[in-house]
């Protein structure tokens, strides 16, 4: 018996090796187009069971952990996985809330597949992608957001970060909702969400959170002179940029 455990084993791998090996023909964009178009055609919002129905990933066991630190876009929650995609090899996380999952990002480890060969491949699948943010500098090396639309699916954006200086492997987030997702304030003055040929490419900000909200503790505080608070109508007409 024990003779044939190197045989059983070598069987087992061969039939493994067979099983996992992507069809002929499937492209990585092509599935990670298809990817994209079952995610966002999840109900929305997507629970964490409901990972499981996306082709080619394995994920870690339920439930989510929760963060040390919330991201900077909100997600509190997330759930470590990994992905082979036309003989590609990513790495990939879920983040969301408690009950509900927002953004895939992805992490490609092996040869780059490429943002014009997944955009190309999105349209084959019956999705339109229209740039919705880039770099204020155009050729400048930065992700790329790209407005996501298609039949029978929900809105969302799909990112395309290139590789670059510290950076060697390229990187994807997929997110659902109708709202691009939030800069970090580093990154506004980087950015711009004017990508059309032509034109102006001013930046999302040139002034970083903290310091708007500074200006705006500034005009609101009252005038040295006249009375110690506003009334109504005149703080209502103050040029602080909120809608009362």
């Amino acid at each position: 018996m024990t003779n044939r455990f190197p045989a059983l084993a070598a069987a087992a791998l061969a039939a493994t090796i067979l099983l996992s090996a992507p069809l002929a023909g499937q492209k990585p964009e092509a599935e990670f187009a298809g990817i994209a178009k079952a995610y966002l055609s999840m109900s929305l919002p997507t629970d964490w069971d409901g990972l499981a129905t996306l082709p080619h990933f394995k994920w870690a066991p339920l439930p989510p952990t929760a963060l040390k630190n919330c991201l900077p876009n909100g997600d509190c929650f997330a759930r470590q996985g990994a992905a082979t995609i036309g003989g590609r090899n990513l790495t990939v996380a879920a983040t969301g809330a408690r009950t509900m999952v927002m953004n895939l990002l992805f992490r490609n480890m092996s040869a780059p597949i490429g943002e014009p060969a997944v955009l190309a491949a999105l349209k084959q699948v019956g999705m339109s992608a229209d740039l919705a943010r880039c770099p204020v500098k155009a050729g400048a090396v930065g992700t790329n957001w790209y407005r996501v639309k298609g039949a029978g699916v929900t809105s969302g954006y799909l990112s395309f970060q290139p590789a670059g200086p510290g950076r060697p492997n390229e990187g994807y987030v997929l997110s659902q909702g109708d709202e691009l997702p939030a800069l970090q304030p580093a990154q506004l003055a980087l950015y711009t969400e004017q990508c059309a040929p032509g034109a102006e490419r001013k930046p999302v900000s040139t002034t970083k959170p903290h310091q708007a909200l500074a200006q705006t503790v500034v005009d609101l505080l009252t005038p040295a002179t006249g009375g110690a608070t506003y009334d109504w109508k005149t703080l209502t007409a103050l040029p602080i940029g909120i809608t009362w």
